[in-house]
């Protein structure tokens, strides 16, 4: 059986990476009403939808371990969700607020696939393959995600940039 020090430590990472994902879905879902983008939009949808299906593994693998999720609140998504939210009211124009909704959700991203990867160690190591393989493949995907929304933003400066050599 694993030490029980390290299988606390699991599910309490667990339980920040539900509340992770439950804030990445709302971020999402705000940030698509905001956007004007849209390729931005369906991305901001796809990655409201990705989030919410991670937040149910995480409950899933929560029971398995014998518990319910908590009220706990990841701080630093809430962190990425604030900064990202302080981003998007200063943004002077409509390009520069879809490119702070790139930047934001990027750096959720970025979070998550860190995290999971560092989860999904800790899962192999304490026996759980099933939610390793499951925190890999969250990783991965989330990876994959963050370039699209590269790519979406390559696209939206090269438009602003043009907009701008007009006005200017």
């Amino acid at each position: 059986m694993a030490d029980d020090n390290f299988t606390k430590w699991h599910i309490a990472g667990l339980h920040a990476l539900r509340s992770a994902s439950e804030q990445g879905d709302a971020a999402g879902k705000a940030l698509a009403g905001k956007v004007r983008n849209p390729d931005l939009k369906a991305l901001l949808g796809e990655y409201s939808e990705t989030a919410g299906k991670q937040e149910t593994h995480f409950v899933g693998f929560l029971k398995e371990l014998g518990t319910e999720p908590n009220g706990f609140k990841d701080r630093i998504m809430e962190g990425v969700g604030n900064g990202t939210s302080e981003m998007v009211k200063a943004a002077p124009d409509q390009n520069l607020l879809d490119l702070s909704a790139v930047a934001g959700t990027q750096s959720g991203l970025d979070y998550y696939a860190g995290a999971f990867k560092g989860q999904g160690a800790l899962a192999k190591q304490l026996g759980y393959a099933d939610q390793a393989d499951s925190f890999m493949a969250m990783s991965k995907a989330c990876e994959a995600l963050r370039e699209r929304f590269t790519k979406v933003g390559d696209t939206i400066r090269a438009k602003a940039a043009g907009e701008a050599r007009k006005a200017a």
